[in-house]
């Protein structure tokens, strides 16, 4: 039953890639009537990758070219990051297992550590110099 749960959790949320000229925040009603705005992540168009405009609930960013620098403030950002390839420059310190679970050790030899997630380092993430900050 877990599981069923997860999976519907999961897939409740949409994500729609557009150009910017649609940048128009696009609602859903879910079954209970109330609407909610969905999160877009936009091309600039279809033939640029290097320019993306994410929509968010603080507004738009506008990210230029791959992010090299990123920094994870939750575990499950960390995860997926490395899970993807990308070792990031700081991340924080897992509620068990400090310094880094174990699973991970390999993998995040060098990543400085900024603090638990209620308690980050805002010095330590400021001096990496992040391209992008995974929050």
């Amino acid at each position: 039953m877990l599981v069923v749960t997860a999976l519907l959790a999961g897939c409740s949320n949409t994500y729609k890639v557009s150009s910017p000229s649609k940048e128009s925040k696009e609602s859903k009603t879910n079954a209970e009537g109330s609407s909610e705005v969905n999160n877009s992540i936009a091309s600039s168009n279809a033939g640029d990758s290097d320019m993306h405009v994410i929509e968010q609930a603080m507004g738009s960013t506008t990210i230029t070219g791959i992010p090299s620098r990123v920094v994870t403030l939750f575990q499950g950002a960390t995860d997926s990051v490395l899970t993807l390839g990308v070792k990031p420059l700081g991340s924080v310190e897992p509620w068990a297992e400090k310094p880094v679970y174990e699973y991970l050790r390999s993998q995040m030899e060098g990543v400085a550590n900024l603090g638990i997630q209620t308690q980050l380092d805002l010095e330590a993430i400021i001096a990496l110099k992040p391209d992008i900050i995974i929050a």
